[in-house]
């Protein structure tokens, strides 16, 4: 049996790696997604080389095969994600400037793969320790050559940003005493759904059951903070554009029970709103009013109800703190905010149908070009002729992705022609 189970991992190895050198005849438009497939390739290869009939030292030989399957079973999703990389449905044009940003924030060595996902939210793979330094960002496939999403991306940056910097951990035991503290505050709602430690008050933290009872909430506002984390960060980056990209995706959303990793819509787009005010940027008129939140647990639910009740109440103590981390990662890193003159300008461009040229060869000058389409995506009648504002949505979008070619043009010929990078 046990040879059985052997060559059975061998055999899924087997099959990675010529699914591999298949993927590899694809026309990669980025040497990223090339370079990913390689470190795959020649991770298979090792695990196959450790799968050897040779040895007789069971304990190592399962092992080897718990290990080569562990990467068969968690590999598959990412040899999709690099081979929809490849698919001209994805906005090539943002690749350049989202690789610059990226390499700002996280360092030089960092590789970037964008792609589009078959979930209706953008998308990262996190801790995938097979491709160490990879950012990967996926957006939802029919709006993944929509720039008008692009600000979206920096959300996921955020993740990475989150892990590189171990925020989590700078974090997780604020958490914890403010959990424990809010339990302390509602003793009795906890004690009637826990009666069996009604008298253990002081063993919250103490006894390994008890910690059972109350670590989903940890957990889950651990989780929702990170994703206020990664709004933050997409807000800094991004500014304006980043809220009307987010309520673009999440504002039609109504109905259905929220997801306990992440906060409320309407606790969720207030966050936005008051670090947007922070940041001084002007969130849209009744932009709060867009949102409505979704169902919490049924009534029936008690210990889940409290628990997310309790994880809500520790995640709002530190929203602020978070805001300003953001702020202050993104500042440190040297990404100005967007400018308002450099916004009306490009403005004017797209008025006039033509791609902005010139604008700042800083990394903002994405995000002015991003606030610029949604200003003109938001203003009624904005080209003045008929025909054009009735395909306003397609002229848009060709004007902007035509921007942010020419804005990476040159800022290559800038950094080419600056003589501290020759």
């Amino acid at each position: 049996m046990d040879s059985f189970v052997l060559r059975s991992v061998r055999a899924q190895v087997e099959a990675v790696l010529a699914e591999i050198e298949r993927l590899k005849g694809s026309e990669f438009p980025y040497l990223h997604s090339e370079e990913a497939l390689n470190e795959l390739y020649d991770l298979f290869s090792n695990h196959l080389s450790n799968l050897s009939y040779e040895s007789k030292d069971q304990p190592t030989v399962d092992l080897a095969c718990n290990a080569a399957f562990a990467s068969v079973r968690d590999s598959l999703d990412i040899l999709g994600f690099i081979l929809r990389s490849t698919n001209v449905r994805n906005a090539f044009e943002v690749y350049g400037p989202l690789l610059r940003l990226a390499r700002k924030i996280l360092g030089s060595e960092t590789k970037l793969l964008i792609s589009s996902e078959w979930y209706f939210s953008p998308f990262t793979y996190i801790g995938y320790q097979a491709l160490p330094g990879f950012v990967l960002i996926g957006l939802p496939a029919t709006e993944s050559s929509n720039p008008f999403l692009v600000p979206l991306a920096g959300h996921e940056l955020g993740h990475s940003v989150w892990n590189e910097f171990h925020y989590g951990a700078r974090i997780r035991q604020s958490i914890e005493d403010k959990i424990l503290d809010e339990i302390n505050k509602r003793w009795s709602e906890y004690s009637a759904i826990h009666p069996e430690y009604m008298d253990k008050q002081s063993d919250l933290n103490a006894d390994f059951w008890m910690q059972q009872t109350w670590k989903p909430a940890w957990a889950w506002a651990m989780r929702q903070s990170e994703e206020l984390f990664c709004d933050f960060i997409g807000l800094r980056i991004f500014g304006e554009a980043y809220l009307y990209a987010f309520a673009y995706l999440l504002a039609p959303w109504k109905k259905g029970e929220r997801q306990c990793d992440y906060p409320n819509m309407l606790a969720r787009a207030n966050a936005l709103a008051e670090a947007a005010k922070a940041y001084g940027l002007k969130p849209p008129e009744d932009y709060i009013r867009m949102f409505q939140d979704l169902d919490e647990p049924q009534e029936v639910q008690k210990q889940t109800r409290f628990l997310l009740s309790i994880a809500d109440s520790a995640r709002k103590e530190v929203c602020n703190d978070l805001a300003s981390k953001a702020n202050e990662v993104v500042t440190t890193h040297g990404i100005p905010h967007r400018n308002v003159d450099e916004v009306n300008r490009c403005n004017k461009a797209f008025n006039l149908m033509v791609p902005v040229q010139h604008t700042s060869q800083s990394i903002e000058g994405l995000a002015n070009i991003l606030n610029a389409a949604w200003k003109a995506w938001e203003t009624s009648d904005f080209f003045g002729v008929r025909e054009y504002d009735e395909r306003k949505q397609a002229n848009l979008k060709e004007l902007v992705l035509k921007s942010i070619e020419v804005f990476e043009i040159e800022s290559k010929i800038a950094k080419r022609n600056d003589p501290k990078c020759q």
